[in-house]
C-alpha cells in the first residue's frame, strides 16, 4: 500500500487499524488537503509527514495511524526491502496507541516485533476472523456467527494449520447454505469485483 512514487504510512496505518484491530478510522474533513507531501532526498518520510502531528486538525487521527504506518518504512513503494530512506537509514520503529486490547499498547521496534505482538492478542485473532467471515459470506459478521467466530479465533490463537482455519470457515452452516444473491453495492477490499459479477449473473439466470 503505497503511492506510485513513495511509501504511504497513512494507507498502511489505516489498513492495520481497520483489518487487524477492527478500529474505524473516520475520513478526513472535506476542507483538508489529503495529498501526500512530495518526496525529497533531504527529508525522511517521518519528517515529511510531521505536519500530521503538528496540525491540530490532523493530529487526532494521524497519531493513531502514522505511528503504526511508519513501522513498514523498511518496505518501499513496491514492497521491496530497503535500508535507506533517501539519504538516511530507515527507521522502522513505531507505536501502537489506544488499541482495543491494552496489552498491544506500546513501542514497536520493527515489523517482526509488531507481528509477534499481534499474534499474542485475542482481539486481533477475533478481528481477523471476522474479516474472513465477511469475505466468505459477503456480509458483516453478526451475533449468529459467534460460534464460528470463536472457533476460527481459537485456531489462530493455537497456531493450528491454516487448512484447519479454512475448513472451519467453508463448512460453517451459513456458508454451505449461502444464497446466490448480489453483494451489496459497497464492497470491501476483501470482496472481489469478480464475485459480485458472478452473483449478478446467477441472479439473471434464475427463472
Amino acid at each position: 500500500m503505497s503511492h506510485p512514487n513513495q511509501t504511504s504510512p497513512v494507507q498502511r496505518g489505516v489498513f492495520l487499524r481497520t483489518h487487524f484491530l477492527c478500529q474505524e478510522i473516520p475520513p478526513p474533513p472535506p476542507s483538508l488537503s489529503v495529498s501526500a507531501p512530495d518526496p525529497s532526498p533531504e527529508l525522511t518520510t517521518r519528517q515529511r509527514f510531521a505536519e500530521h502531528s503538528a496540525n491540530p486538525a490532523c493530529a487526532g487521527c494521524h497519531r493513531l495511524i502514522d505511528s503504526v504506518g511508519f513501522i513498514f518504512e523498511g518496505f518501499d513503494e513496491n514492497a521491496k526491502r530497503r535500508l535507506m530512506d533517501g539519504r538516511f537509514p530507515v527507521d522502522e520503529s513505531g507505536e501502537i496507541l489506544s488499541p482495543p486490547d491494552p496489552s498491544l499498547a506500546g513501542s514497536i521496534l520493527n515489523p517482526k516485533n509488531l507481528a509477534e505482538k499481534l499474534a499474542q492478542s485475542t482481539s486481533v485473532s477475533q478481528c481477523l476472523s471476522s474479516w474472513w467471515i465477511r469475505y466468505a459470506l459477503a456480509r458483516r459478521s453478526t451475533d449468529a456467527d459467534a460460534c464460528v467466530l470463536q472457533t476460527l479465533s481459537r485456531s489462530l490463537e493455537q497456531n493450528l494449520p491454516f487448512s484447519t482455519f479454512l475448513s472451519t470457515l467453508v463448512s460453517s452452516p451459513d456458508r454451505l447454505s449461502r444464497p446466490r444473491i448480489l453483494v451489496e453495492s459497497i464492497l470491501d477490499p476483501w470482496l472481489t469485483f469478480s464475485e459480485a459479477l458472478a452473483n449478478q449473473a446467477s441472479m439473471q439466470n434464475q427463472p
